[in-house]
Formats: C-alpha cells, structure tokens, sequence
C-alpha cells in the first residue's frame, strides 16, 4: 500500500512538471532513453500519463564501451519499449567517432553530448514532438552547480541545468536520484547501469563519489542553499539575456561575416559584451566551447582596442574588420589534424604515425619507442596523449603557466607540423594539467613538469 502509494505521488509531481512546461493533450512526447535508472523512470511515468500513441523513444549507442555492453543497452532500451508497445528508434553513433570528435570539441563527454544532441534534433523533426524529454534529476543539478563553480562559471551557466530550453524539458529535476530508484524497486522494474559512472576520470564522477559525500558530512542543508542560490542566478540571469536579446536583435551587422558594430559593442555591459560574443560564435553553427580567457579578451578590446586585433581559438577567429566585431571559421585549420589516447594500462599505445610502449614506474610512467624514451614523474592511469590544442599551457620550472603554441614556435616547429607533436594530460585530479611534451618521440624536444 505504502509502496503504491508513492508511485502515485511521483507520477503526480511528474505530471504536475509536465503541465508547468506547457505540456498540453494534445501533444506528441518524444523522450531520450539510455537504459539507466533516470531514464527508465522517466520513461515509465511517460507511460503513466500520456498516451502511448503520443509518444516516441530513442535511445542512442554512442559505442564508447565494450560493444556487448553498450549494444546491451540500446538493447534494453528497444525490450523494453516493445512490451509497453512504445516506438523506439535505436541510434548508432559509429565507433570511433566520439573520440574524433573530441579532437575538435575539447572532451569526450562534450563530444558525446554534441553527437547525442544532434541525433535528438533529428529525431524530434522525424517525429514531429512538440516536447522532448531529458533524464536529468536533481542530484546531477547538485553535481552541475558544483562543477560549475569549480570551472568558474558565471550567469546561466552557473545558474545550473535549466528546466526547460525550447522543446527540451526536464520533468526529473526536482526529484532525486534515491526517489528514482524506490520508484522503480516499487514497481519491480529493472535498469541497466553504465560502468563509466564509476570511472572517476570524469569530472562529473569525481565530484559525485568525492565532492558531494564531503559537502553531505560537514555543510548540513547545503544541497537546498545551492539550489536557492541558483534560482536567484536564473532570474539575474533571465533579465540581462532579455536586455542583450534587445540589443543583439538591433544591432548593426556586416553581410560578409558574422558581425556587431564595434561602436555599439564598445557602449554596452561586460555582461552583454559576453554575451555578444558567444553569440556570434553560434552563429557560425560550429559546436565549440570557447575558452573563457578568449571572451574576456575580446570583451577588453572594448577599453583598448587595436585597429586589426585577432584571437584565434577552437577553429574559431574573432577580428575587428571595418569597424565591425567579426567572428569566422578558420580555413584551412590544422586543428582538424589531431589525435586523442586515453591510456590506461601498461603495453603497447598508438596514435596515427607513432607506436609506443606505456611501461608504469613506482613514481611515474615511461612513454618509449624503439628508439626514444621519455620518463613522465608522478604521472598515473588513465591519462591522454593527444595534440596540441589552441590555449593549452603547460608549467615551468618557476610555477606559471607557459603557453604551449608559443614554446613550439621558439622550437622553430612549422605550425603545420605542431599538431605532430604528443603531448600528455592527467585525467586523476580536477585541474586536469598538461604534464608533458614529448617532443623528442618526433624529433624535437621534451617538457617535463617534475613537480
């Protein structure tokens, strides 16, 4: 009796949230299934509450893991879809091509969103949703707003997960992880769960095993301070986009590029500034994340501006061009060369024109070829190989950061030819540092931060 009536109060909320994001009768779900207890939630008391005929499932195989595992998801999900005589589509990202991606992109898990995203975008088109439903719930709200004050977030972004964002809601979000699962035991149904939520070389992991549990034990009550505090952020952060929507909607723009009058841009807030320039970025239809440093940097030649001033980064150009703020793709971008490598056991590695060997050392890792090698110090698995990437810096000798495309130019390595040139990331702490260059595995030189 206890146990349906919980259902029934969780199916209420759910509908309740539903409502509150302008779901109507009449219209056509569509909802993203991984297989996984939130999803799986979700997905029953979509059941629950709307029609079968007005709602559509897909579930997307991004083909990270093991293939009998994430195929056993995608799986799961189509079963499980057919014996509550639900359509579902199963989606494959083809193997391999997150990883390529997060060459561009700037990480596996942004890379695999993209990919995800765009596979909804499709899906909701194909079936013509008027509503899309995303698993989201309030322990990956907590989880969001922590890791977001940790990156320095600022406005939306530190303002957390929102609710809803067009034809995306979140009906889970004010519902916590521990009352999906009782949920689900109570009706006896089954999720799968994925074995990378145990991986803590992911931020989000770290943060839910580690961060969250700490706060729990010394911060009494600090989950509903944080989500009070978010909300104040969300209604700031709705206001300026208001006032900048009215600006960007005015403003004087170039037909050649993607452009504001820089007159005009000059006039407004740092916090419209900002705004402008992401702005400009999506505009390109490029997804990217664009380092914080390069805003602020295009938002400064506001007080001190040169008449030619650049910034390049992520495939990305910001220039000043006839009086006009511009934002392009960059032609011909080596960028698009690259490489990733997680490493996370001893034995043989490659990457496109190298083979090495990983040998692991008491206090550190040894990176070999047959005819070079290079000690890492304190260095441990997982961690990446990968190319060089605009903006990445890497420590010295007297504790500050040198910028890395700078210390190749003074190697006199052509630009075309840098994107060769392996450099190694740790994955095991939350500032995930560059600790290497192995230059010398190409014929240049090495960086090794021994800190």
């Amino acid at each position: 009796m206890i146990e349906k009536k919980f259902v029934h109060t969780f199916d209420k909320q759910f509908s309740n949230t539903l409502k509150i994001c302008g779901v109507s009768d009449s219209d056509f779900i569509a909802a993203g299934v991984s297989g996984g207890a939130d999803s799986i939630a979700m997905l029953t008391a979509l059941l629950h509450c709307v029609p079968k005929s007005k709602l559509a499932v897909i579930t997307v195989n991004h083909n990270i893991r093991a293939e009998a595992e994430t195929a056993g998801d995608a799986a799961f999900v189509a079963d499980f879809c057919k014996k509550n005589g639900v359509q579902c589509r199963v989606f494959e990202i083809p193997r391999g091509a997150v990883l390529n991606a997060a060459k561009k992109i700037g990480g596996v898990e942004d890379a695999a969103r993209t990919l995800r995203y765009a596979a909804f975008e499709q899906f909701i088109r194909d079936v013509k949703a008027d509503f899309f439903c995303v698993a989201h719930n309030r322990d990956d709200q907590l989880e969001t707003l922590v890791m977001r004050f940790l990156q320095g977030s600022a406005g939306e972004a530190a303002a957390g997960i929102r609710r809803q964002r067009g034809k995306y809601i979140r009906p889970l979000l004010d519902i916590s992880r521990a009352e999906i699962e009782a949920y689900l035991n109570a009706q006896g149904i089954l999720w799968r769960t994925d074995c990378t939520n145990f991986d803590e070389s992911y931020v989000r992991n770290r943060v839910r095993k580690s961060v969250i549990p700490l706060f729990n034990s010394i911060f009494e009550g600090w989950d509903g301070a944080a989500l009070a505090g978010a909300k104040k952020l969300r209604d700031d952060s709705e206001f300026i986009e208001k006032k900048f929507i009215d600006y960007f909607s005015n403003a004087q723009s170039c037909k050649k590029y993607h452009s504001v009058d820089f007159e005009s841009f000059c006039t407004i807030p740092y916090a419209l500034r900002r705004r402008t320039v992401y702005a400009l970025v999506d505009a390109l239809g490029v997804s990217v994340r664009l380092p914080f440093r390069v805003v602020d940097t295009v938002c400064s030649w506001a007080e001190n501006a040169k008449p030619n001033a650049k910034i390049e980064a992520m495939g990305i150009t910001l220039f000043l061009w006839n009086n006009f703020l511009c934002a392009d793709i960059i032609k011909n971008n080596y960028a698009d060369c690259g490489f990733c490598a997680t490493i996370r056991e001893n034995g043989a590695a490659k990457i496109p024109f190298l083979d090495f060997e990983i040998e692991a050392q008491s206090d550190g890792i040894v990176v070999k070829t047959t005819e070079k090698s290079v000690f890492v110090p304190h260095l441990t698995f997982p961690f990446l190989i990968r190319s060089v990437a605009p903006l990445d810096t890497i420590r010295s000798a007297d504790n500050t950061f040198r910028d890395i495309s700078k210390i190749l130019s003074s190697w006199k390595i052509p630009e075309k030819e840098r994107w060769k040139i392996p450099i190694v990331q740790e994955l095991q702490t939350p500032e995930t540092q560059i600790r290497a260059i192995l230059g010398s595995l190409v014929d240049a030189k090495d960086w090794i931060v021994k800190q």
